[in-house]
């Protein structure tokens, strides 16, 4: 069994891969624990806006979490650059505006370029 000296501790490569599998889980277990947070707040059919196209994944600027649907995304949205953002930037060319499935709150997707 081989070992590694990590600062002033020597560890096995058993222990490493252990505590690695460790720091996983626990990302996994909060992340878990989050998604349950959200349904317990948020039941299914709780009136939660239910969006059904797709598009390129960006985060929600007031929660963060990772939206993937919209209402409407227009023809070249995923290849012409956009963001996202709480309040209207009115130098946008195109924007399009949504509830965050998550906290709810107001979100514009904008485009500096037209993406249609």
């Amino acid at each position: 069994m081989g070992c590694r000296q990590i600062g002033t501790v020597q560890l096995s490569y058993s222990q490493i891969a252990a505590a690695v599998r460790f720091c996983a889980l626990t990302t996994q277990w909060q992340q878990t624990q989050r998604a349950f947070a959200l349904l317990k707040e948020h039941p299914p059919g709780s009136g939660l806006p239910k969006y059904s196209k797709p598009c390129m994944p960006f985060g929600c600027p007031e929660c963060g979490m990772q939206i993937t649907r919209v209402p409407s995304w227009p023809a070249r949205g995923n290849s012409v650059p956009f963001y996202a953002q709480n309040q209207l930037d009115r130098r946008g060319v195109y924007h399009i505006e949504l509830a965050c499935p998550a906290c709810n709150k107001q979100v514009f997707v904008v485009w500096d370029m037209d993406p249609r």
